[in-house]
């Protein structure tokens, strides 16, 4: 059957005829046509759907969020092994200076000022902060030394005390504490800081800041 019935058509003369509803039944639509369509159907009944396909797309994003979640809560398992281990570096580095300060402490009660500035950084860089001024290189902080404590008498018996310990680096820390002299002239003591480096032969003392404070009268 034709779209359009009638000897005149959409003619000029003839006016526009009604054409019936073209409905096409499994008769006029090709097999492959009919084919594909119950294709489609099989695909949507096997998934369940345009429901079941969004549920799971919705299960593989939670699983794919699951585990970046997870390996991001791992990373961080670290962390208390790498503060272990720089608590133990700090604490091997707090006893090697512990060490230079208690050989300066057993130099200095013999008499011995040069082993004593063993612990000094041995650099016209060195520096010694007091009441005297700023005393600069090596050879101006054991002059200094000589200067001030020239025989045993003066130097009487050394003792450090109240260590404080602050890391500034791998290789650099700052050392607070405080000194006493007992001598027979009359006991002095006070409070120093230390800025310590460590070089390939050990911690060394850069810079000493070294002031006098008069004891309480008991």
């Amino acid at each position: 059957m034709t779209a359009l019935e009638g000897a005149g058509g959409m003619g000029f003369g003839g006016g526009l005829v009604k054409a019936p509803l073209y409905v096409p039944n499994s008769a006029t639509v090709p097999a492959r046509r009919r084919k594909g369509r119950g294709d489609r159907k099989a695909r949507r009944k096997t998934w369940g759907g345009d429901d079941m396909r969004r549920k799971v797309a919705l299960f593989l994003g939670l699983a794919w969020l699951g585990t970046g979640l997870g390996a991001t809560e791992q990373r961080p398992a670290a962390a208390p092994l790498k503060a272990s281990r720089l608590e133990t570096d700090q604490a091997a580095d707090r006893a090697a200076i512990t060490a230079v300060l208690q050989a300066q402490q057993a130099a200095w009660n013999r008499g011995d000022v040069i082993a004593f500035l063993d612990g000094y950084w041995k650099s016209p860089e060195l520096t010694f902060s007091g009441s005297g001024g700023v005393a600069r290189g090596f050879d101006g902080v054991l002059a200094r030394y000589k200067k001030n404590y020239p025989d045993r008498a003066a130097m009487g018996h050394l003792q450090f005390s109240g260590l404080e310990f602050r890391f500034l680096g791998p290789d650099a820390a700052l050392v607070l504490g405080k000194w006493h002299l007992k001598r027979e002239t009359g006991d002095i003591g006070g409070v120093f800081s230390l800025v310590w480096e460590k070089f390939p032969e050990g911690w060394k003392i850069i810079h000493d800041h070294t002031s006098a404070v008069e004891e309480p009268k008991q």
